[in-house]
């Protein structure tokens, strides 16, 4: 199955066609979710009413249920498109996990005869879910600034973080406000402890069930858990997003709770997928392909080029050494060594940039929920961009520019009725 000889399970199939579900809670569907994952609708009704799919009532509240298993006996199921098979190195690390599992329940008692000493095997070419990628190329600080021209103004903060700190991307939406700090030396330090930007599956420690997300409390590892310190130049760009997106426009106030990336449609969730279009975009317009993780090894690369210890690179980037006890349990991290780190990143981003800042003045639009408090406060929010020079100042015989949610609120009109207008 991992190898993609063997099609999925009906459960994960169904389960996939859900943003917001796992296989397990898939086993069976109400019938409105049923619809939801049939090629015909109108097929799936006539099959209810013949029984060629049989129903289930649930046992709580009587609805009748479907099993997406009798789905795919009756050719119901809308089946993937594409080949799913995963690399054995990914398909090792499911078999672990599904190791793990038995051996636990076995261990309390369950009476269980399935063995899972499985072996992997490489995926056909035509069976896998991916190309193989080919080695990523290494990414330079002028590459990355080149991109960063043609992303609005927060993915530029995503871009240069991931770039400067080596971090993942679920890491860079994972800080708060509060997360960034000033020492007695005028060095900003950054604590990565969480993970966030996109929606995710999380076990209720209360109730065991699967509960919708938008941040999680934990890292990849242990060792991605740390506090860094961060080149001048960063420091200056985060404190400009904390003062253009996260004081509050009435009382002054620094919001410390917020997420340090601000949220587009909702205050402190979601990004990732905004991000990854822009990115995309940028590297079109630029031809400099690369993915968002050899940011990282190109990271690691320079601080390894640099002389830094391998110690203290794992250690700034949040990568686990191999192997021995000792590093993994009795090390306690690199102390004041790892500003070595800091120091160097500011002498390559001096010969970058000169005296201009890493941020690139940017037209690009960013749209926020209609819910949030930068939806209420935009045109403070927009002048404080420009007082920054994160955003072009506007021409004096042009006067100030609007969008179009500007125009319909002094026009008082809808933001549909004003882009009307506007594209006359």
């Amino acid at each position: 199955m991992l190898a993609g000889d063997a099609p999925l399970p009906a459960a994960t199939v169904a389960a996939d066609q859900f943003r917001d579900r796992v296989g397990l809670q898939c086993l069976h569907l109400n019938l409105e979710d049923a619809h939801h994952v049939v090629t015909d609708s109108a097929l799936l009704d006539e099959a209810l009413d013949t029984s060629l799919v049989p129903t289930y009532p649930d046992i709580r509240t009587g609805e009748p249920l479907v099993r997406p298993h009798d789905l795919r006996a009756a050719g119901l199921l809308a089946e993937p498109s594409t080949a799913h098979g995963i690399a054995a190195s990914t398909a090792k690390n499911v078999l672990r996990d599904l190791k793990l599992s038995f051996n636990r329940a076995r261990d309390h008692g369950a009476d269980l005869s399935l063995s899972v000493d499985l072996s992997v095997v490489e995926p056909l070419p035509d069976k896998r879910q991916r190309d193989n990628r080919a080695k990523p190329e290494y990414v330079s600080l002028q590459q990355t600034r080149t991109v960063a021209g043609e992303l609005p103004l927060i993915g530029q903060v995503v871009l240069w973080m991931g770039r400067l700190l080596g971090l993942r991307i679920s890491e860079v939406y994972g800080p708060r406000v509060k997360d960034l700090t000033t020492d007695e030396h005028g060095r900003a330090w950054l604590t990565v402890a969480s993970q966030g930007g996109t929606r995710s599956l999380e076990r209720d420690r209360q109730t065991g069930l699967l509960v919708a997300q938008d941040h999680k409390s934990t890292t990849k590892s242990s060792a991605s858990v740390r506090t860094i310190p961060i080149p001048h130049a960063l420091a200056a760009m985060l404190g400009d997003t904390i003062r253009i997106y996260h004081t509050d426009a009435t009382t002054g106030a620094v919001l410390e709770d917020n997420r340090l990336i601000p949220g587009l449609r909702s205050e402190n969730a979601s990004g990732q997928e905004a991000y990854r279009g822009w990115l995309r975009t940028a590297q079109a317009e630029t031809k400099i392909d690369f993915l968002p993780h050899t940011l990282r090894k190109a990271l690691v690369t320079d601080l390894k080029d640099a002389g830094i210890d391998r110690r203290i690179a794992h250690f700034y980037a949040g990568h686990e050494l191999d192997g021995t006890v000792h590093d993994s349990i009795y090390d306690l991290g690199p102390g004041e060594q790892i500003v070595r780190v800091a120091n160097i990143l500011d002498d390559q981003l001096a010969t970058l940039l000169g005296d201009n800042p890493l941020i690139i003045p940017s037209g690009l639009k960013q749209t926020w929920g209609g819910n949030t408090r930068r939806w209420d406060q935009r045109l403070w929010i927009e002048q404080q961009a420009i007082d920054a020079g994160w955003r072009p100042a506007p021409s004096g015989d042009r006067g100030r520019e609007l969008d179009v949610h500007q125009v319909a609120e002094r026009l008082s009109l809808s933001a549909n009725a004003a882009r009307r207008l506007l594209n006359r």
